[in-house]
């Protein structure tokens, strides 16, 4: 830096050394630079860019964040009892409707927020708000989407209909006719699209079949004598079995790809559509994955084994029998195969450690943990093999768990409740208990004789209701029978729901 007055070197002193003027103050100049720079164009300005940069961020962010593995079940699915009254429609351990009309069946959305199901002729939809009977004249429900923003059902004239629940809008997709008839549908996840079958009938009972893709306004041709098992939301990977072999279809061509050889018109599929588990015609499990080919489980029969609160849903009412899952990939899942619990690798299935069919497997709710109970033997490992496992008790009976797999309550041969709970010593609950339950929020139950207590925590029973004749668990809820009436949990507390005698209702 140069003084102004004789142009001589200051080297940041305040006063030149040379011909001794008061240097100007640095802080002064930066400030008034400052000052112009922060005119209210330009503070608009930068807000802008600012404001610009934090929603793209957050567009981005959702747009790129990873969808969850699994999906938990976020209450409960509509459930009918029957008394000499009629049928009686609870959800969640709350009342929703009564009627003299048997209900038809009931099909949810993979995390049961939304039910529908045909009552009274009409089309009756059931969620948090209660139950919704529509103006909307309905013979039978196919099924709900995944994520419940459509439903699929039969009006009374025969028409195949697509009902958008936040539209309130309806679409006839076909109408059947005396030589032709819709006799399954299978919606894709976001429900704006379905993949069905129109089967002729003729002089036999069965002619032939064609299938269609419904892109929300119109059906495309797809291919004769299929029936639909599945489809993406796009109709690039769409699912069917054709003289006894699975195909995977595109709704672009006619093109076709054998995926294998089956005796079931039934099949389980991920979250999107694209993976198939389907049985081959030994009875073994076959998976279907875009790009790879076809993998055989195992040598025999095997099931898959979830989370607690994994979303699932039913979603055809005639053949076929599909189930939807809420995870990403069939690889995230575990398989009991009857020798052992696997996990899925490129090569097929690896055994991580023995169980027959009679132990029984959980996983906690949050991934976490994985119990198994062997010949009496209860034993915790962590879900991601880090472990060689722990074994918590001998000589089990019978054991619940948390969420979060850090308490669990289990009953040994001598009918009597134990409570493990994180590092704390063993605590012994009650004698002669004849059922445990855990309900969605956490809480333990359990019967001894006729009386149902309630477990908050470890050091705690309270009885809350007697001589139980019967007890159901639906979902995240316990429902229990006495002579005079029917009760529902509800926090740590039961509420009543209704007054008479109760059986569960077939729907």
């Amino acid at each position: 830096m140069k003084c102004p007055s004789c142009g001589a070197s200051v080297g940041g002193r305040t006063v030149c050394p040379a011909c001794g003027a008061v240097q100007p103050d640095p802080t002064g100049r930066s400030v008034a630079r400052v000052k112009k720079l922060c005119t209210m164009t330009n503070l608009l300005i930068v807000s802008i860019l600012l404001l610009i940069l934090v929603v793209a961020g957050a567009v981005l962010g959702a747009l790129f964040k990873p969808e969850p593995a699994f999906g938990y079940a976020l209450g409960d699915t509509v459930t009918f009892w029957q008394s000499e009254d009629g049928y009686t429609a609870v959800r969640a351990g709350k009342l929703l409707s009564s009627g003299t009309e048997e209900p038809y069946r009931t099909f949810c959305s993979a995390d049961l927020g939304l039910a529908a199901y045909v009552s009274n002729g009409r089309l009756t939809l059931a969620d948090a708000t209660g139950v919704h009977e529509l103006p909307i004249s309905a013979a039978s429900v196919f099924c709900v989407s995944r994520d419940g923003s459509s439903v699929f059902y039969r009006d009374a004239d025969g028409q195949t209909v697509q009902y958008t629940v936040a539209l309130h809008r309806q679409h006839v997709i076909a109408a059947d006719t005396a030589a032709a008839s819709v006799t399954s549908l299978v919606p894709s996840p976001d429900g704006r699209s379905a993949v069905y079958a129109v089967t002729s009938i003729g002089d036999s009972a069965y002619v032939g079949s064609k299938m269609y893709f419904f892109n929300g306004s119109e059906s495309i041709y797809i291919g004769r004598n299929a029936v639909p098992l599945a489809t993406d939301n796009a109709g690039l990977c769409i699912y069917a079995t054709s003289g006894g072999t699975v195909y995977r279809y595109t709704k672009e061509n006619d093109e076709r790809i054998p995926l294998g050889e089956t005796l079931l018109p039934a099949a389980e599929t991920n979250r999107d559509a694209t993976e198939i588990l389907f049985t081959g015609t030994d009875g073994t499990l076959l998976l279907a994955v875009p790009g790879k080919d076809t993998v055989r489980l195992a040598a025999g029969t095997c099931t898959l084994c979830e989370p607690r609160g994994c979303g699932r849903a039913t979603v055809s009412s005639d053949t076929p029998s599909v189930v939807w899952h809420d995870f990403a990939h069939f690889s995230d899942v575990l398989y009991c195969t009857g020798a052992a619990v696997c996990r899925l690798t490129d090569g097929g299935l690896t055994e991580w450690f023995a169980a027959g069919w009679n132990s029984r497997i959980l996983w906690s709710a949050d991934e976490q943990y994985l119990f198994s109970l062997e010949n009496g033997i209860l034993v915790r490992r962590a879900a991601d093999g880090s472990d060689d496992g722990t074994v918590l008790a001998e000589n089990v009976t019978a054991f619940e768990i948390s969420r979060d797999g850090k308490t669990v309550y289990y009953t040994d041969r001598a009918k009597t409740l134990y409570a493990l709970s994180g590092s704390s010593k063993l605590r012994r609950v009650a004698d002669d208990v004849s059922r445990i339950d855990v309900t969605g929020d956490g809480i333990f139950w359990f019967l001894v004789d006729d009386v149902w207590y309630v477990s908050v925590n470890v050091r705690s029973q309270k009885p809350v209701l007697s001589d139980v004749i019967l007890l159901v668990k639906s979902d995240s809820t316990v429902y229990a029978v006495t002579a005079d009436g029917l009760y529902a949990t509800g926090g740590a507390e039961i509420t009543k729901l209704a007054d008479g005698a109760f059986v569960p209702a077939e729907n």
